[in-house]
């Protein structure tokens, strides 16, 4: 385990140097220091009040981490919700995925992101590993913002034995 103390003495750097180039966001600051080999555009563009927003959200837990699937076709249960079939049959889902009905996932496109949850799974009968695999959304998410293409992420609480950074 890493040594708490250090934390700190790392913020108590972070802020100093801040403190000499204070137009810079936080994510310039830490990308220039690194200098790393490729550039990393995301980090070192993220305005500092979206940087808090998203550090915020990591810290309850809510954070989407893993893609999982893309959207390839959707359809309406009345008095239910939509149905997502996704782009990856039973035997294609990556093997760290443990979705469950409750999961919280975010519906990621061109326009705003959705946060919801999965509704339910769906079975198909006869199931086979070939089987696409496909979910249904609460009744509340209207069917034209869940587009094919799309992405579905998800939190780690839909992860089977999610990895330890060392």
């Amino acid at each position: 385990m890493r040594d708490p103390q250090r934390i700190d003495r790392v913020l108590a750097t972070i802020r100093e140097m801040w403190t000499k180039v204070p137009d810079w966001r936080l994510g310039q600051l830490l990308v220039n220091a690194v200098e790393p080999r490729e550039p990393c555009p995301e980090l070192f563009s993220v305005e500092d009040d979206r940087l808090e927003h998203l550090v915020a959200r990591m810290s309850e837990g809510k954070t989407m981490t893993r893609h999982a699937f893309n959207v390839s076709d959707t359809f309406v249960i009345q008095g239910r919700g939509v149905v997502v079939t996704t782009d990856k049959r039973y035997e294609d889902l990556p093997s760290w995925l443990a979705l469950k009905i409750g999961d919280d996932i975010e519906i990621r496109s061109e326009s705003n992101p959705v946060r919801t949850h999965v509704a339910g799974i769906e079975f198909i009968n006869p199931w086979t590993p070939k089987t696409p695999f496909g979910f249904l959304l609460p009744a509340d998410v209207p069917n034209d913002r869940v587009t094919v293409g799309c992405e579905i992420w998800v939190t780690e609480a839909s992860v089977i034995n999610p990895p330890r950074c060392e």
